[in-house]
């Protein structure tokens, strides 16, 4: 598949006006509902996986801060371990920031029930089956989107928290 087959958010309205045109045949629209049934069945898939990376990264993140500031010592606050307690606890706060903001900011949407049930449309199953395929691609993208954005700070936690080890291990080594 090119990538100009893949719709963009321009796409989504034009995809919605060819789904509810009477002359696309009700296989095509089984299809398109199963075919994106599996899509956003993926896509919760990684949207749980990231979550429980991100959740255990900022377990590991806030484990590191405590151990770093439970172990110094404040007699030792301007000495050159000072240096590299700042060093790890930088790189383990913006981790674990990142990890928070994008485990809570970053909402799945999920469907209602004026998407389920839409009054309208209740004796006419087939452009219920249609509307429901275009409630399913519109969440589809909106979450897609989502999930990029939470993928993107879960892969600067991962750059993070070995900078953080790194640190932590050199204020050990050096203590």
């Amino acid at each position: 598949m090119s990538k100009s087959e893949i719709p963009d958010s321009a796409d989504v309205e034009e995809i919605e006006t060819r789904i509810f045109d009477p002359t696309t045949p009700d296989d095509s629209i089984e299809e398109f509902y199963r075919f994106g049934q599996l899509l956003l069945s993926e896509l919760q898939q990684r949207w749980s996986e990231i979550d429980r990376k991100l959740a255990i990264l900022l377990g590991w993140s806030i484990g590191a801060i405590g151990i770093l500031l439970l172990g110094h010592q404040r007699d030792h606050i301007h000495d050159w371990r000072s240096f590299w307690l700042v060093a790890a606890v930088l790189p383990a706060l913006c981790s674990s920031l990142l990890s928070a903001i994008a485990l809570k900011t970053r909402i799945w949407r999920v469907p209602s029930r004026n998407d389920w049930f839409r009054l309208e449309i209740w004796n006419d199953p087939l452009r219920l089956r249609r509307y429901h395929l275009i409630s399913i691609f519109k969440m589809q993208h909106e979450n897609s989107e989502k999930l990029r954005k939470k993928a993107e700070s879960l892969a600067y936690v991962e750059i993070l928290m070995p900078l953080s080890a790194l640190a932590i291990f050199s204020v050990f080594l050096f203590s």
